[in-house]
């Protein structure tokens, strides 16, 4: 790269801190046997004196590795020895597989995230993840959510994991534009597709559009656990309706994405050979059987049985109006609906406020069937409120509480951190923190943190 273009790259980063005010989710995380991760950047020669191989005036990330009693050791972080400029490091550390994950953003020829894993010996080879190819990317935040399950004619369970990824990227008008990207791994191994991208103000349905948002106000999203262990929150700022959103994401059980594709495609097959739409009332009696005997395979048998008879009562009420191809496709969502309101616990009725989106994310080929899995995923906005006016020229940071329903707002102002709680539909009064010796900003936010995260 030439001194011209790394100038401007340096620029460009060098405006983002001054707009954006921004810095990394975390730079230096705890490992499960005491050992301490740190990032750093600075040039080859600098971070590995001695060694051969890449320029030592070359900008590079590296991984710094402090085990209690030995001293520190250092691993170049993959792909950042080439032209590219690093910037925005985060770490996270996943206990159940001692796993570090370490995000970045890269920039060549356009900006992009990249994420990789370091299990101790070595990395894993890094995923990219572009989302706007033009936008500078803020610092991802990082969350994890696992479960597992047994594909059929297999015994032993597969794992599966999602990295959750969530960033902000700075239009041209010079609105905020928050990103989700979830990243898929079964069995340990990247599930080689394409991590997709979700805008997430895409899924903001509020009715209206606010007033215009305060002058100068720098919103920082925040990702945090939601109220079980497949969900997460995110609070933003909607570019589309102005307000301030939690929008809660849930890792759908596979067993529902596989159950609702084998239901709609046995519902085709049926409507084939029973002479539909007059034998309508025979493909409705055969997908309850049929759906009951999939759904014992993986679900509570009072939860299968509801499903099938849901399925049943949609396709006789419909009395063979419709093409059997669409009855089928309504049976498949009617499924993934009711399975979704089971996995929020069966606490979310069918008069909430929001309604989900599920989304398809593509898994790992399979040898027994050539396409690949659908895993789904569930958005729906838990709740928004309008934005204060008085954060007008401030960077505000939000703390959402686990279940979505309530959010805290802080910002620094003359020596103390102010923030303001919802309440219903609206906002308390601003209560303040001093900042003192013994209360400074990391242990103020920790603080309103660990209050919501209670709600």
């Amino acid at each position: 790269m030439n001194g011209t273009r790394r100038f401007l790259l340096a620029f460009a980063f060098g405006l983002l801190a001054i707009s954006l005010r921004v810095t990394a989710q975390s730079e230096a995380v705890f490992g499960s046997d005491g050992e301490v991760y740190i990032t750093r950047a600075d040039t080859f020669g600098n971070l590995f004196p001695g060694l051969k191989g890449v320029d030592p005036t070359h900008s590079v990330l590296a991984l710094e590795v402090q085990y209690p009693g030995a001293p520190a050791k250092r691993f170049l972080v993959p792909e950042t020895e080439g032209s590219e400029v690093e910037h925005a490091s985060s770490l996270l550390f996943e206990d159940s597989s001692h796993t570090l994950f370490m995000a970045w953003e890269a920039w060549d020829d356009y900006p992009a995230l990249k994420l990789s894993g370091f299990d101790g010996d070595g990395w894993s080879d890094p995923v990219t993840v572009i989302g706007n190819p033009w936008a500078v990317k803020t610092s991802p935040q990082l969350s994890i959510t696992h479960d597992s399950y047994v594909v059929p004619g297999e015994t032993t369970p597969r794992d599966r994991t999602f990295l959750h990824m969530v960033w902000e990227e700075q239009n041209g008008a010079g609105s905020h534009e928050t990103y989700y990207s979830p990243v898929l791994f079964e069995n340990g191994a990247f599930s080689g597709a394409q991590p997709l991208v979700f805008h997430l103000a895409d899924f903001d349905d509020s009715k209206g559009v606010s007033a215009a948002l305060p002058a100068g106000l720098v919103p920082v999203s925040r990702l945090v656990p939601g109220k079980h262990s497949q969900s997460l929150v995110v609070a933003f700022v909607s570019s589309k309706t102005n307000r301030l959103l939690n929008l809660e994401i849930d890792v759908l059980p596979e067993q529902l994405g596989r159950l609702s594709e084998e239901a709609r495609m046995h519902i085709i097959d049926l409507g084939a050979r029973s002479s539909y739409p007059s034998g309508y009332k025979k493909v409705a009696e055969l997908a309850r059987m049929h759906i009951i005997d999939l759904g014992n395979k993986g679900f509570q048998t009072e939860v299968a049985q509801a499903m099938a008879q849901q399925v049943s009562d949609l396709i006789l009420a419909n009395r063979g109006t419709d093409t059997i191809d669409f009855v089928a496709d309504q049976a498949r969502m009617h499924i993934i609906d009711l399975g979704a309101k089971l996995s929020d616990r069966g606490l979310r009725s069918s008069n909430s406020a929001s309604t989900s989106s599920i989304q398809p994310v593509p898994g790992l080929l399979s040898l027994a069937a050539p396409e690949r899995s659908a895993h789904l995923l569930s958005f729906r906005v838990a709740a928004s409120w309008p934005v204060p006016e008085e954060t007008e020229g401030l960077l505000v940071r939000f703390f959402p509480s686990k279940s979505g329903n309530a959010l805290l707002i802080a910002w620094v102002e003359n020596g103390r951190v102010r923030y303001r709680e919802t309440q219903g539909l609206g906002w308390s009064q601003s209560k303040e923190i001093a900042l003192s010796g013994a209360v400074d900003l990391a242990r103020a936010y920790r603080i309103l943190g660990e209050r919501m995260s209670q709600r």
